[in-house]
């Protein structure tokens, strides 16, 4: 949501980002903006009144469970958003199999990440060939096809991020927008507080803070990210009684060098990690509270390596919220 609103400024677009992220909607001014770049969750789906001219769907994975009493009401609530955008552009990952499966028979999905279209590499995105023919958005004539390989900034690190590129840069080809010098754009995005972020390098030790990190899926997007290899990774949160078996099952052939997991569902990612991971070079360990697990990982921590920060679950009740919990990591640290 970020980086399509950041694009949309650049190539003078007034944008304005809100819902989850960016100003409450309530304190935003329809007349200074042209496009609205709202960002909801799943349960604000649930009862949603609106008609998104573009709606973008990234991915189906367990989130909120606890909210919607299920996997398949969650599902159900979020996938809401596809009739309210009967009118509107749909546009879809297509290396999500959920979604692929649940839109196979919908007549107007752009895609993302399939032939033919702007797709995720580890350090790019690209396109084979351009789209032809784009139908226009709210007044706005179809692009030109100028560039068909971006590589990844640094404020962009991951294939996670190439694939909210792909998906930033699908929306403003539906748009008919035209981005000259991407690169510039891109250089001059700042990447989210709390999103893998480098909070500093004390003795050679690389800190990293993903507090916004809520699920075990996100989990293995950061890992995939930067490696496992030297790595101290503290996991741990509310809990809401997410399946923890199918980041254990990822991360099995190599493990991080240790891993440190803090309540309130410490235990239960404990415990699958103990089932399906064969045991780190420096371990598995419980620790009771998010500052005894810094120190730990300081202890465990090889020379030059990283401590990760990443929760995989919501910050309550332990901090108000996960930019406390991620200033909590950074003064537990030292910085």
């Amino acid at each position: 949501s970020s980086l399509i609103a950041h694009l949309l400024e650049w190539v003078g677009v007034k944008a304005c980002l809100a819902g989850n992220i960016g100003r409450p909607m309530l304190d935003c001014e329809d007349e200074a903006t042209d496009w609205w770049v709202i960002e909801l969750s799943s349960y604000q789906i649930s009862d949603l009144v609106a008609k998104p001219d573009i709606t973008v769907l990234l991915n189906i994975c367990e989130e909120h469970l606890d909210w919607h009493r299920g996997f398949e009401n969650y599902k159900a609530d979020k996938l809401r958003i596809v009739r309210l955008t009967s009118d509107g552009k749909l546009i879809a990952s297509f290396s999500d199999q959920a979604l692929t499966e649940i839109l196979r028979h919908h007549p107007a999905v752009t895609w993302f990440n399939k032939p033919g279209a702007w797709q995720a590499g580890a350090t790019c995105v690209f396109r084979q060939c351009g789209k032809p023919g784009q139908r226009p958005v709210s007044g706005f004539e179809p692009s030109a096809i100028s560039q068909n390989h971006v590589d990844a900034p640094a404020s962009l690190p991951g294939e996670h991020n190439m694939q909210n590129l792909a998906a930033a840069l699908t929306v403003l080809d539906e748009m008919g927008l035209e981005y000259p010098r991407l690169d510039e754009a891109l250089a001059s995005f700042r990447g989210l507080p709390h999103r893998l972020q480098q909070i500093g390098v004390k003795n050679g030790i690389n800190f990293i803070d993903d507090s916004i990190s809520t699920t075990p899926f996100s989990v293995a997007a950061a890992l995939q990210s930067i490696g496992s290899h030297d790595l101290v990774l503290i996991l741990g949160g509310m809990d809401r009684g997410l399946d923890w078996s199918g980041f254990a099952a990822s991360v099995s052939d190599c493990p991080p060098h240790a891993v440190i997991t803090i309540p309130d569902n410490g235990q239960r990612i404990f415990n699958c990690l103990k089932a399906a991971v064969d045991e780190p070079d420096r371990g598995l360990h419980a620790a009771g509270a998010l500052k005894e697990a810094v120190v730990l990982a300081e202890k465990l921590v090889p020379e030059n390596g990283y401590i990760l920060m990443y929760p995989g679950a919501p910050s309550f009740p332990h901090f108000r919220d996960y930019e406390d919990r991620g200033q909590q990591f950074a003064k537990n640290s030292g910085f």
